[in-house]
């Protein structure tokens, strides 16, 4: 978490890091060479939080999938469902952004309680 001397705060999350489920929830491999040479320059996501903490934004569609992914393996479909509106393109995907739509494939695994 970072704040500004303006108090803007925004959450930090590693891009080189793949989200996965777990038993635990979320869990982000650190390693996944793979992974990695899919991104482009980009390391980090950076989201912006609401001035009343309620929420995160996101700029590029690529950190939308990222955080929707998070949300889903973290079993926050309310939050999930409230994103997904925003994960939408009408553009080809780049490697960056089709990899984290592949992580979709393992939103299915989860059993909600």
């Amino acid at each position: 978490l970072l704040e500004n001397e303006q108090r803007e705060r925004r959450v930090l999350v590693p891009a080189a890091a793949r989200p996965m489920p777990s038993s635990a929830g979320l869990w982000l491999l650190h390693g996944d060479d793979a992974w990695v040479c899919a991104l482009p320059a980009v390391r980090h996501y950076v989201y912006d939080v609401h001035p009343s903490g309620a929420f995160l934004s996101s700029k590029t569609l690529a950190s939308s999938l990222y955080l929707l992914v998070s949300f889903l393996f973290a079993g926050r479909y309310a939050d999930a469902f409230e994103l997904a509106s925003s994960c939408v393109t009408d553009s080809p995907l780049s490697d960056e952004e089709a990899q984290l739509w592949g992580c979709l494939d393992h939103a299915t695994d989860a059993v909600h309680p």
